[in-house]
C-alpha cells in the first residue's frame, strides 16, 4: 500500500495507477525497511514497463535501458522525497509524534508550495498535499501499558 501510495498515477507514458500522495508511516515496532519499500517499488515498476513495452530492435536496446535506468532512479528518488517513515520507540514518543503531526502537514505543504514553478507558487493558494497516514502495530503500546498497569496494580496490592 506503501508503493501504490507515493507512486505516480503516470508518467513517461506508463500507467503505475498510484496516489502519489506523501505517505507518513508511523513504524511502531521498528520492523520497517526502506529497502523492502525500494525492492517493491522496482518490483512494480518493472512490471509495468516489461506490461507496456514493445520489443525493442537490438540497436534500440543499450540506449533504452541506459535511459530507462536514469528514469527509474529519478522516480525513486521523487516517490521517497514523499515518505516520511517515523520510528516510535514507546508510547510517550508515539503521542508526542502525533500531537506534532498538524506541524509536519504545514512543513510538507511549504515544501510542496516551494517545489511548483513560481508563476503558479505566487498565484496559488497554499494547499495541503493528500497525505497517507500508516500506523503499524498500535497495539504493542496498548500491550505494554497494560503489562505496566497491571504490575503496578500486583505491586500495590502486595504493599497493603
Amino acid at each position: 500500500m506503501v508503493v501504490s501510495s507515493i507512486l505516480p498515477r503516470e508518467r513517461g507514458g506508463l500507467l503505475f495507477g498510484g496516489n502519489e500522495s506523501t505517505v507518513i508511516f508511523f513504524s511502531n515496532d521498528q520492523k520497517v525497511s526502506l529497502s523492502r519499500i525500494t525492492q517493491l517499488f522496482y518490483q512494480r515498476v518493472i512490471t509495468v514497463a516489461s506490461a507496456a513495452s514493445k520489443k525493442p530492435t537490438p540497436a534500440d536496446s543499450t540506449a533504452k535501458e541506459n535511459e530507462s535506468d536514469t528514469n527509474v532512479e529519478s522516480l525513486l528518488q521523487e516517490c521517497l522525497s514523499r515518505l516520511w517513515i517515523l520510528h516510535c520507540k514507546d508510547a510517550l514518543q508515539f503521542k508526542v509524534s502525533m500531537a506534532a503531526l498538524p506541524r509536519r502537514l504545514e512543513t510538507i505543504a511549504t515544501k510542496n508550495q516551494a517545489a511548483k514553478p513560481s508563476d503558479v507558487a505566487a498565484t496559488a493558494a497554499p494547499s495541503f498535499p493528500s497525505v497517507t497516514l500508516f500506523v503499524d502495530t498500535i497495539d504493542t503500546y496498548a500491550l505494554l501499558e497494560n503489562k505496566s498497569a497491571y504490575q503496578s496494580d500486583v505491586v500495590r496490592s502486595l504493599q497493603d
